[in-house]
Protein backbone atom coordinates (compact mmCIF):
# COMPACT_ATOMS: atom_id res chain seq x y z
CA UNK A 1 0.00 0.00 0.00
CA UNK A 2 1.33 3.40 -0.88
CA UNK A 3 1.51 5.70 2.09
CA UNK A 4 2.78 8.80 0.37
CA UNK A 5 4.37 9.94 -2.82
CA UNK A 6 6.08 13.13 -3.78
CA UNK A 7 6.97 12.76 -7.42
CA UNK A 8 8.65 15.48 -9.48
CA UNK A 9 7.75 15.25 -13.16
CA UNK A 10 9.09 17.10 -16.15
CA UNK A 11 6.80 16.83 -19.12
CA UNK A 12 4.87 14.15 -17.25
CA UNK A 13 7.91 11.87 -16.96
CA UNK A 14 9.24 10.00 -13.92
CA UNK A 15 13.01 10.18 -13.67
CA UNK A 16 14.51 7.00 -12.27
CA UNK A 17 18.09 5.78 -12.16
CA UNK A 18 19.72 2.84 -10.45
CA UNK A 19 23.03 3.17 -8.65
CA UNK A 20 24.89 0.82 -6.35
CA UNK A 21 25.22 1.34 -2.62
CA UNK A 22 28.53 2.83 -1.58
CA UNK A 23 30.29 0.91 1.09
CA UNK A 24 31.89 3.95 2.68
CA UNK A 25 31.82 7.72 2.53
CA UNK A 26 35.57 8.07 2.15
CA UNK A 27 37.77 10.65 3.77
CA UNK A 28 35.68 13.49 2.37
CA UNK A 29 32.41 12.50 4.08
CA UNK A 30 32.71 12.53 7.85
CA UNK A 31 30.11 12.15 10.58
CA UNK A 32 32.41 13.00 13.46
CA UNK A 33 34.41 16.06 14.41
CA UNK A 34 37.47 16.90 12.34
CA UNK A 35 40.34 18.36 14.34
CA UNK A 36 42.09 21.06 12.29
CA UNK A 37 45.83 21.47 12.01
CA UNK A 38 47.34 24.10 14.30
CA UNK A 39 48.27 26.46 11.47
CA UNK A 40 45.75 26.79 8.63
CA UNK A 41 47.17 27.17 5.12
CA UNK A 42 46.77 30.52 3.36
CA UNK A 43 43.84 30.85 0.92
CA UNK A 44 44.60 29.14 -2.37
CA UNK A 45 44.96 31.30 -5.43
CA UNK A 46 42.24 31.00 -8.05
CA UNK A 47 43.19 28.61 -10.90
CA UNK A 48 44.71 30.49 -13.83
CA UNK A 49 44.68 29.69 -17.50
CA UNK A 50 47.90 28.56 -19.15
CA UNK A 51 49.77 31.55 -20.64
CA UNK A 52 50.00 29.90 -24.05
CA UNK A 53 46.24 29.72 -24.32
CA UNK A 54 44.72 32.53 -26.45
CA UNK A 55 42.34 34.79 -24.56
CA UNK A 56 38.68 34.35 -25.41
CA UNK A 57 36.68 37.48 -26.19
CA UNK A 58 32.89 37.30 -26.23
CA UNK A 59 30.78 38.86 -28.95
CA UNK A 60 30.26 42.47 -27.80
CA UNK A 61 26.88 42.59 -29.54
CA UNK A 62 25.52 39.43 -27.88
CA UNK A 63 22.72 39.63 -25.29
CA UNK A 64 23.99 39.80 -21.72
CA UNK A 65 21.59 37.07 -20.52
CA UNK A 66 20.11 34.02 -22.19
CA UNK A 67 17.54 31.44 -21.18
CA UNK A 68 18.76 27.85 -21.65
CA UNK A 69 16.43 24.84 -21.76
CA UNK A 70 16.17 21.39 -23.42
CA UNK A 71 14.95 21.70 -26.99
CA UNK A 72 13.78 18.10 -27.38
CA UNK A 73 13.33 14.71 -25.76
CA UNK A 74 13.20 11.32 -27.45
CA UNK A 75 9.92 9.47 -26.93
CA UNK A 76 7.70 7.01 -28.72
CA UNK A 77 4.66 8.95 -29.95
CA UNK A 78 1.61 7.91 -31.97
CA UNK A 79 -0.47 9.88 -34.45
CA UNK A 80 -3.67 7.96 -33.81
CA UNK A 81 -5.38 7.45 -30.42
CA UNK A 82 -5.43 3.87 -29.03
CA UNK A 83 -8.19 1.69 -30.43
CA UNK A 84 -9.08 0.09 -27.12
CA UNK A 85 -8.14 -0.07 -23.44
CA UNK A 86 -5.61 -2.87 -24.01
CA UNK A 87 -3.75 -0.81 -26.61
CA UNK A 88 -3.77 2.22 -24.29
CA UNK A 89 -2.23 0.19 -21.46
CA UNK A 90 0.38 -1.26 -23.83
CA UNK A 91 1.47 2.21 -24.89
CA UNK A 92 1.62 3.45 -21.31
CA UNK A 93 3.74 0.46 -20.31
CA UNK A 94 6.09 1.08 -23.24
CA UNK A 95 6.63 4.68 -22.17
CA UNK A 96 7.18 3.63 -18.56
CA UNK A 97 9.76 1.01 -19.56
CA UNK A 98 11.67 3.64 -21.54
CA UNK A 99 11.45 6.35 -18.88
CA UNK A 100 15.19 6.21 -18.16
CA UNK A 101 16.05 6.82 -21.81
CA UNK A 102 13.46 9.59 -22.07
CA UNK A 103 14.74 11.43 -19.00
CA UNK A 104 18.37 11.02 -20.10
CA UNK A 105 17.60 12.51 -23.51
CA UNK A 106 15.92 15.46 -21.78
CA UNK A 107 18.93 16.11 -19.55
CA UNK A 108 21.41 15.60 -22.41
CA UNK A 109 19.51 18.12 -24.51
CA UNK A 110 19.76 20.65 -21.68
CA UNK A 111 23.49 20.07 -21.23
CA UNK A 112 24.03 20.31 -24.99
CA UNK A 113 22.36 23.73 -25.08
CA UNK A 114 24.22 24.83 -21.95
CA UNK A 115 27.57 23.84 -23.46
CA UNK A 116 26.77 25.72 -26.66
CA UNK A 117 26.16 28.79 -24.52
CA UNK A 118 29.36 28.14 -22.54
CA UNK A 119 31.32 28.00 -25.80
CA UNK A 120 30.15 31.55 -26.51
CA UNK A 121 31.22 32.84 -23.08
CA UNK A 122 28.01 32.38 -21.09
CA UNK A 123 28.10 31.06 -17.53
CA UNK A 124 25.21 29.61 -15.54
CA UNK A 125 23.94 31.86 -12.74
CA UNK A 126 20.68 30.07 -11.85
CA UNK A 127 19.09 26.66 -12.38
CA UNK A 128 15.45 25.77 -11.81
CA UNK A 129 12.60 23.39 -12.62
CA UNK A 130 11.78 22.12 -15.15
CA UNK A 131 15.49 22.08 -16.14
CA UNK A 132 15.79 25.77 -17.03
CA UNK A 133 18.95 27.84 -16.73
CA UNK A 134 19.86 31.52 -16.88
CA UNK A 135 23.35 32.27 -18.21
CA UNK A 136 25.31 35.54 -18.19
CA UNK A 137 27.86 36.63 -20.79
CA UNK A 138 31.54 36.99 -19.86
CA UNK A 139 35.01 36.54 -21.32
CA UNK A 140 35.58 32.98 -20.09
CA UNK A 141 34.32 29.78 -21.71
CA UNK A 142 32.74 27.04 -19.56
CA UNK A 143 31.88 23.36 -19.94
CA UNK A 144 29.05 21.50 -18.18
CA UNK A 145 28.22 17.90 -17.25
CA UNK A 146 25.68 16.12 -15.08
CA UNK A 147 24.96 12.98 -13.12
CA UNK A 148 22.09 11.78 -10.98
CA UNK A 149 21.66 9.59 -7.92
CA UNK A 150 18.97 7.35 -6.51
CA UNK A 151 19.15 6.94 -2.75
CA UNK A 152 17.16 5.04 -0.18
CA UNK A 153 18.45 7.18 2.70
CA UNK A 154 16.81 10.38 3.91
CA UNK A 155 20.10 11.54 5.48
CA UNK A 156 22.47 10.90 2.55
CA UNK A 157 22.66 11.08 -1.23
CA UNK A 158 23.87 7.55 -1.83
CA UNK A 159 26.27 7.39 -4.77
CA UNK A 160 27.15 11.07 -4.73
CA UNK A 161 30.68 10.76 -3.35
CA UNK A 162 31.93 8.22 -5.91
CA UNK A 163 30.46 10.03 -8.89
CA UNK A 164 31.59 13.44 -7.70
CA UNK A 165 35.13 12.25 -7.11
CA UNK A 166 35.22 10.81 -10.64
CA UNK A 167 34.07 14.12 -12.14
CA UNK A 168 36.33 16.08 -9.80
CA UNK A 169 39.38 14.35 -11.20
CA UNK A 170 38.42 15.88 -14.56
CA UNK A 171 38.25 19.37 -13.06
CA UNK A 172 34.46 19.63 -12.65
CA UNK A 173 32.85 21.25 -9.60
CA UNK A 174 29.24 21.13 -8.45
CA UNK A 175 27.38 24.36 -9.22
CA UNK A 176 23.76 23.38 -8.58
CA UNK A 177 21.50 20.55 -7.53
CA UNK A 178 17.84 19.69 -8.12
CA UNK A 179 15.61 17.25 -6.30
CA UNK A 180 13.87 15.33 -9.07
CA UNK A 181 11.43 13.56 -6.79
CA UNK A 182 10.80 10.95 -4.15
CA UNK A 183 8.58 7.90 -3.83
CA UNK A 184 7.58 6.30 -0.54
CA UNK A 185 5.84 2.92 -0.31
CA UNK A 186 4.90 0.47 2.42
CA UNK A 187 4.02 -3.21 2.04
CA UNK A 188 2.07 -3.22 5.29
CA UNK A 189 -1.24 -1.75 6.38
CA UNK A 190 0.12 -0.57 9.74
CA UNK A 191 2.29 2.29 8.51
CA UNK A 192 2.70 3.68 12.02
CA UNK A 193 4.52 0.52 13.14
CA UNK A 194 6.39 0.06 9.86
CA UNK A 195 7.80 3.24 8.28
CA UNK A 196 7.55 3.36 4.49
CA UNK A 197 10.53 2.67 2.28
CA UNK A 198 11.53 5.73 0.24
CA UNK A 199 13.70 6.48 -2.76
CA UNK A 200 15.02 9.94 -3.59
CA UNK A 201 16.07 11.05 -7.07
CA UNK A 202 18.55 13.92 -7.49
CA UNK A 203 20.21 15.77 -10.40
CA UNK A 204 23.65 17.41 -10.08
CA UNK A 205 25.02 20.02 -12.47
CA UNK A 206 28.80 20.43 -12.74
CA UNK A 207 30.99 23.10 -14.30
CA UNK A 208 34.60 23.70 -15.27
CA UNK A 209 36.44 26.38 -17.16
CA UNK A 210 36.96 25.07 -20.68
CA UNK A 211 40.18 23.11 -21.03
CA UNK A 212 41.10 23.40 -17.34
CA UNK A 213 41.31 19.86 -15.92
CA UNK A 214 42.92 20.61 -12.56
CA UNK A 215 41.57 17.98 -10.10
CA UNK A 216 38.89 19.38 -7.84
CA UNK A 217 39.41 19.15 -4.07
CA UNK A 218 36.44 19.16 -1.72
CA UNK A 219 35.10 18.13 1.66
CA UNK A 220 31.62 16.93 2.55
CA UNK A 221 30.33 17.81 6.01
CA UNK A 222 27.90 14.97 6.67
CA UNK A 223 25.79 14.03 9.68
CA UNK A 224 24.26 10.60 10.19
CA UNK A 225 21.53 11.20 12.83
CA UNK A 226 22.24 9.38 16.11
CA UNK A 227 20.96 9.62 19.64
CA UNK A 228 22.88 12.02 21.89
CA UNK A 229 25.32 13.35 19.30
CA UNK A 230 24.28 16.97 19.70
CA UNK A 231 21.93 17.05 16.72
CA UNK A 232 22.39 18.03 13.08
CA UNK A 233 22.77 21.76 13.80
CA UNK A 234 25.64 21.19 16.22
CA UNK A 235 27.47 18.49 14.24
CA UNK A 236 27.39 20.32 10.89
CA UNK A 237 28.31 23.64 12.52
CA UNK A 238 31.33 22.00 14.19
CA UNK A 239 32.44 20.22 11.02
CA UNK A 240 32.14 23.27 8.79
CA UNK A 241 34.06 25.53 11.17
CA UNK A 242 36.78 22.90 11.44
CA UNK A 243 36.98 22.65 7.65
CA UNK A 244 36.99 26.43 7.40
CA UNK A 245 40.12 26.50 9.58
CA UNK A 246 41.67 24.01 7.15
CA UNK A 247 41.02 26.26 4.17
CA UNK A 248 37.65 24.99 2.87
CA UNK A 249 34.53 27.12 2.41
CA UNK A 250 30.89 25.89 2.37
CA UNK A 251 29.27 26.31 -1.05
CA UNK A 252 26.08 24.26 -1.35
CA UNK A 253 23.80 22.02 0.72
CA UNK A 254 22.71 18.86 -1.09
CA UNK A 255 20.44 17.72 1.75
CA UNK A 256 19.46 18.63 5.29
CA UNK A 257 22.43 16.56 6.50
CA UNK A 258 25.13 17.28 3.87
CA UNK A 259 27.02 20.46 3.00
CA UNK A 260 29.68 20.54 0.28
CA UNK A 261 32.86 22.60 0.75
CA UNK A 262 35.65 23.58 -1.65
CA UNK A 263 39.08 25.22 -1.17
CA UNK A 264 38.99 28.89 -0.28
CA UNK A 265 40.23 31.25 -3.00
CA UNK A 266 41.34 34.87 -2.80
CA UNK A 267 37.89 35.97 -3.98
CA UNK A 268 35.81 34.26 -1.28
CA UNK A 269 33.72 35.93 1.40
CA UNK A 270 34.36 33.15 3.91
CA UNK A 271 37.92 33.45 5.19
CA UNK A 272 39.41 31.36 8.00
CA UNK A 273 40.29 34.35 10.15
CA UNK A 274 37.40 36.14 11.80
CA UNK A 275 34.49 34.20 10.28
CA UNK A 276 32.05 32.00 12.17
CA UNK A 277 29.59 29.67 10.46
CA UNK A 278 26.38 28.29 11.93
CA UNK A 279 24.00 25.71 10.51
CA UNK A 280 20.32 25.62 11.42
CA UNK A 281 17.84 22.96 10.37
CA UNK A 282 14.17 22.30 10.76
CA UNK A 283 10.86 22.38 8.92
CA UNK A 284 8.52 24.63 10.89
CA UNK A 285 11.22 26.40 12.93
CA UNK A 286 13.78 27.12 10.21
CA UNK A 287 12.55 30.67 9.66
CA UNK A 288 12.60 31.38 13.41
CA UNK A 289 16.12 29.98 13.82
CA UNK A 290 17.44 32.02 10.90
CA UNK A 291 16.03 35.25 12.28
CA UNK A 292 17.32 34.57 15.79
CA UNK A 293 20.84 34.31 14.40
CA UNK A 294 20.25 37.32 12.13
CA UNK A 295 19.63 39.41 15.24
CA UNK A 296 23.07 38.36 16.44
CA UNK A 297 24.72 39.63 13.26
CA UNK A 298 24.73 36.42 11.21
CA UNK A 299 23.99 36.61 7.48
CA UNK A 300 22.32 34.01 5.29
CA UNK A 301 24.77 32.31 2.91
CA UNK A 302 22.56 29.66 1.27
CA UNK A 303 19.64 27.35 1.93
CA UNK A 304 18.21 24.02 0.90
CA UNK A 305 15.14 22.12 2.02
CA UNK A 306 15.07 22.31 5.86
CA UNK A 307 18.61 23.72 6.19
CA UNK A 308 20.26 27.15 6.18
CA UNK A 309 23.96 27.99 6.40
CA UNK A 310 24.78 31.37 7.99
CA UNK A 311 27.99 33.26 8.70
CA UNK A 312 29.21 36.19 10.80
CA UNK A 313 32.38 38.21 10.35
CA UNK A 314 34.07 40.32 13.00
CA UNK A 315 33.32 43.52 11.11
CA UNK A 316 29.66 42.63 10.41
CA UNK A 317 27.59 42.43 13.59
CA UNK A 318 24.62 44.71 12.83
CA UNK A 319 21.29 42.86 13.24
CA UNK A 320 19.09 42.16 10.22
CA UNK A 321 15.93 40.13 9.60
CA UNK A 322 14.83 37.80 6.83
CA UNK A 323 11.44 37.74 5.16
CA UNK A 324 9.99 34.74 3.30
CA UNK A 325 7.83 35.56 0.26
CA UNK A 326 5.63 32.80 -1.22
CA UNK A 327 5.30 33.22 -4.99
CA UNK A 328 2.28 30.90 -5.26
CA UNK A 329 -0.02 33.52 -3.70
CA UNK A 330 -0.21 35.91 -6.64
CA UNK A 331 -1.91 38.89 -5.02
CA UNK A 332 -0.01 38.81 -1.73
CA UNK A 333 3.24 38.12 -3.61
CA UNK A 334 2.90 41.25 -5.76
CA UNK A 335 1.96 43.34 -2.74
CA UNK A 336 4.73 41.83 -0.63
CA UNK A 337 7.38 42.43 -3.29
CA UNK A 338 6.31 46.07 -3.62
CA UNK A 339 6.39 46.49 0.17
CA UNK A 340 9.87 44.94 0.44
CA UNK A 341 11.12 47.14 -2.37
CA UNK A 342 9.81 50.28 -0.64
CA UNK A 343 11.41 49.15 2.63
CA UNK A 344 14.88 48.72 1.16
CA UNK A 345 14.96 44.90 1.43
CA UNK A 346 17.63 43.00 -0.50
CA UNK A 347 16.99 39.72 -2.31
CA UNK A 348 19.24 36.89 -1.10
CA UNK A 349 18.10 33.43 -2.22
CA UNK A 350 15.27 30.96 -2.75
CA UNK A 351 14.19 28.11 -0.49
CA UNK A 352 13.22 24.84 -2.25
CA UNK A 353 10.10 23.11 -0.94
CA UNK A 354 9.54 19.38 -0.30
CA UNK A 355 9.25 18.81 -4.05
CA UNK A 356 12.45 20.68 -4.92
CA UNK A 357 10.52 23.61 -6.39
CA UNK A 358 11.95 27.05 -5.65
CA UNK A 359 8.76 28.96 -4.94
CA UNK A 360 9.80 30.88 -1.81
CA UNK A 361 12.02 33.96 -2.11
CA UNK A 362 14.04 35.22 0.87
CA UNK A 363 14.84 38.90 1.36
CA UNK A 364 17.17 40.53 3.88
CA UNK A 365 15.77 43.53 5.71
CA UNK A 366 18.42 45.85 7.23
CA UNK A 367 17.71 47.22 10.71
CA UNK A 368 18.22 50.79 9.47
CA UNK A 369 17.20 52.52 6.26
CA UNK A 370 19.25 51.20 3.35
CA UNK A 371 21.42 53.78 1.59
CA UNK A 372 20.79 52.11 -1.78
CA UNK A 373 17.35 50.78 -2.58
CA UNK A 374 16.55 47.99 -5.01
CA UNK A 375 13.88 47.93 -7.64
CA UNK A 376 12.48 44.51 -8.57
CA UNK A 377 10.62 43.19 -11.58
CA UNK A 378 9.30 39.70 -12.35
CA UNK A 379 9.10 38.30 -15.87
CA UNK A 380 7.21 35.06 -16.57
CA UNK A 381 8.02 32.57 -19.30
CA UNK A 382 6.20 29.49 -20.53
CA UNK A 383 7.24 26.61 -22.77
CA UNK A 384 5.30 24.64 -25.34
CA UNK A 385 5.81 21.10 -26.60
CA UNK A 386 5.23 19.90 -30.16
CA UNK A 387 5.08 16.23 -31.10
CA UNK A 388 7.51 15.42 -33.92
CA UNK A 389 6.15 12.16 -35.35
CA UNK A 390 8.77 11.88 -38.11
CA UNK A 391 11.71 11.87 -35.67
CA UNK A 392 9.83 10.28 -32.75
CA UNK A 393 10.57 13.08 -30.33
CA UNK A 394 8.94 16.01 -28.58
CA UNK A 395 10.27 19.44 -29.57
CA UNK A 396 10.36 22.16 -26.90
CA UNK A 397 10.38 25.91 -27.40
CA UNK A 398 9.29 29.12 -25.74
CA UNK A 399 5.66 30.04 -26.25
CA UNK A 400 5.21 32.99 -28.68
CA UNK A 401 4.33 35.37 -25.84
CA UNK A 402 7.46 34.33 -23.93
CA UNK A 403 9.67 35.13 -26.91
CA UNK A 404 8.38 38.68 -26.57
CA UNK A 405 9.16 38.48 -22.85
CA UNK A 406 12.83 37.76 -23.67
CA UNK A 407 12.89 40.92 -25.80
CA UNK A 408 11.53 42.80 -22.79
CA UNK A 409 14.28 41.27 -20.65
CA UNK A 410 16.98 42.55 -23.00
CA UNK A 411 15.44 46.02 -22.95
CA UNK A 412 15.34 46.07 -19.13
CA UNK A 413 18.99 44.95 -18.95
CA UNK A 414 19.95 47.98 -21.04
CA UNK A 415 18.10 50.11 -18.47
CA UNK A 416 20.28 48.77 -15.65
CA UNK A 417 18.43 45.65 -14.47
CA UNK A 418 20.27 42.41 -13.71
CA UNK A 419 18.81 38.89 -13.50
CA UNK A 420 19.06 37.65 -9.92
CA UNK A 421 17.34 34.26 -9.96
CA UNK A 422 14.82 31.79 -11.33
CA UNK A 423 11.77 30.58 -9.41
CA UNK A 424 8.54 28.71 -10.14
CA UNK A 425 5.43 30.76 -9.45
CA UNK A 426 2.91 28.12 -10.56
CA UNK A 427 1.58 25.71 -7.89
CA UNK A 428 1.16 22.92 -10.45
CA UNK A 429 3.77 20.90 -12.32
CA UNK A 430 3.84 23.01 -15.45
CA UNK A 431 6.45 24.21 -17.93
CA UNK A 432 6.54 27.70 -16.49
CA UNK A 433 9.11 29.78 -14.69
CA UNK A 434 9.73 33.32 -13.47
CA UNK A 435 12.81 35.54 -13.64
CA UNK A 436 13.58 37.95 -10.82
CA UNK A 437 15.27 41.16 -11.98
CA UNK A 438 16.92 43.75 -9.75
CA UNK A 439 18.18 47.30 -10.25
CA UNK A 440 20.00 49.40 -7.67
CA UNK A 441 18.51 52.88 -7.45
Amino acid sequence: MKTGAAVCAIGGLLFISVVSLETSWGASAQSGRVVPKPTPPPPAESPKQPEARPKFVADPDADKYKLVFPISLSRKIYKDPPENRREKKRREKEIEQNSDNISASYRNSFIEQLNKAGERGYRLIALGHPMIGIVRLGNVQYEYAWFETTSGFFFAKDGFVGKYEEMGRQGFSLVDHLLLGSICESKYEDTAATPPSCEYYDFYLLEREKGIEIPNKYRLAHHVPRWRDGGTDFVLTTLINDYLALGFTPTIAISKYEVLLRPITDKDEFLPEGTEVKVVTGYFKLKKKVNELAQQGYRLAFTHEEIAVMYRRRDTTAPVSYIWLDSRKKKSFDQGLAHLQDGGAIYRTTLPDDYGQERTLIFEQPASDASKRREYKVLKVEFQETENFADQRVDIDLAPSSKETIKTLNSLVKEGFAVRDLFNFDPGWTNKASLLLERTQ
